[in-house]
């Protein structure tokens, strides 16, 4: 239903705005609507939701559609689960909340806010905290004396205070980090609690048993890993690791998308991609990171890995390579002799699939377990050469533990698109 209201200004409280937008803040769950007409059920995760509240707090603050048009575009994701592609809806959902809110007044609730809002178009030249580039706090302080040494006949001749008489710091805060500026942190925070290996293996043997979706049966793609230009020469930098059918093209998105030119450490060809990306996250679990807020694209990236890209590299060339030794028939149903050899192995044991991959059973003595054609790409860039001999030899017993929720719908919450 679309909202309707008859305020006329911008509402000064979370529960007003809720109120706009018909958000109930009471039952957390998707705001998606079933084809029965009813509301779906599906709950919002406690930090979605969490996140949530934040951006509303923030949307208030902004004062206006204009300046919290990205939050609230934001937070129509967030309120839709990823079942059934109710995420999909949330663009038709922000465009009924932008008919409602579009035309309220701006909220002058102070004269910092006020000032904040008038500037960008008036005095562009001559201010420096809402530019979006961010510039020093000599830059700041100088040019905040400069306004207030306007003589006092001027400032009694104006009709209403358009200049604060002192530097306040609200000014640059909503302003700030700018979705354009180079200098915006990238913040970081645990995905998930710590698991222990077996719970990390027993996810992944669960994953290697499941019957290969629509998504994981495509092949022709790459696994890829990449970092942020100013820690590409960090021993422990955070990695990004992603499928893709275009590596060149998808860095390209990213930048467009995030602002930065991301830095590849590796490319590796990989058949059911899809699946394999999902076993190495499985397999890295223990190491993965959410990106708080992206700063310049409000999203919340749920794909990073503080891991040093040898360790990474090692884990995706072995299941790379197995999967190329088709372990899945025509139907997508894993074959008996890899259902057998992967329901006999330890799940303590923190070596079981380098057993599984490398190890030599009784009935293929003859076939090598990694094929010597198991080759891959990498960088040209000198700081990211790694041999396929190094990545392939044997990874350390320390590998990290990584494991997947036992909820499916987990993978569905991440994995939408054909690349990430």
């Amino acid at each position: 239903m679309t909202p309707t209201t008859s305020q006329t200004s911008w509402p000064t409280t979370t529960a007003s705005l809720c109120e706009l937008l018909n958000i109930d803040t009471d039952v957390k769950k998707c705001h998606a609507s079933t084809l029965k007409e009813a509301r779906c059920r599906h709950p919002v995760s406690k930090a979605n939701w969490a996140h949530i509240t934040c951006l509303l707090e923030k949307a208030v603050a902004q004062g206006s559609f204009s300046a919290a048009r990205a939050t609230l575009q934001e937070v129509s994701y967030l309120i839709m689960c990823p079942r059934y592609k109710h995420r999909d809806d949330g663009p038709l959902r922000f465009s009924e909340w932008e008919t409602v809110l579009k035309p309220l007044r701006v909220a002058h609730t102070k004269n910092e806010d006020k000032e904040d809002t008038l500037k960008p178009e008036k005095e562009t030249d001559n201010t420096s905290p809402t530019t979006p580039v961010i510039s020093s706090q000599q830059q700041i302080q100088l040019k905040s004396n400069t306004s207030m040494t306007t003589s006092p006949s001027r400032r009694r001749s104006q009709s209403s205070p358009c200049t604060p008489t002192k530097p306040s710091p609200k000014l640059s805060l909503p302003k700030l980090p700018s979705p354009k500026s180079p200098k915006a942190p990238h913040e970081f925070e645990d995905f998930s609690r710590p698991r222990s290996t077996l719970e990390i293996n027993k996810a992944i043997k669960k994953r290697l048993l499941k019957r290969l979706t629509k998504k994981e049966t495509k092949n022709g793609g790459y696994i890829y890993l990449y970092t942020f230009p100013e820690s590409y020469h960090d021993a422990h930098p955070y990695i990004k690791i992603g499928f893709t059918q275009d590596v060149s093209k998808r860095m390209r998105d990213w930048k467009n998308q995030c602002g930065y030119e991301a830095k590849v450490l590796g490319e590796f060809p990989a058949e059911h991609y899809v699946k394999v990306e999902r076993i190495v996250h499985a397999q890295l679990w223990n190491q993965r990171k959410r990106e708080k807020v992206c700063p310049a694209c409000n999203v919340r990236h749920e794909e990073w890995f503080k891991v040093d890209a040898m360790t990474a590299s090692k884990i995706i060339a072995l299941w790379t390579g197995w999967m190329r030794r088709e372990p899945y028939d025509e139907e997508g149903n894993i074959l008996d002799k890899w259902r057998i050899r992967i329901e006999g192995l330890d799940m303590a044991n923190p070596d079981c699939w380098d057993l599984l991959v490398k190890g030599l059973f009784d009935d293929d003595v003859e076939e090598s377990e990694l094929s010597e054609g198991d080759s891959f790409a990498w960088s040209s860039d000198e700081q990211s050469e790694i041999s396929e001999e190094d990545a392939l030899g044997g990874y350390d017993t320390d590998k990290p533990e990584f494991a997947l929720t036992d909820d499916e719908s987990d993978d569905e919450a991440y994995v939408e698109d054909d690349e990430r």
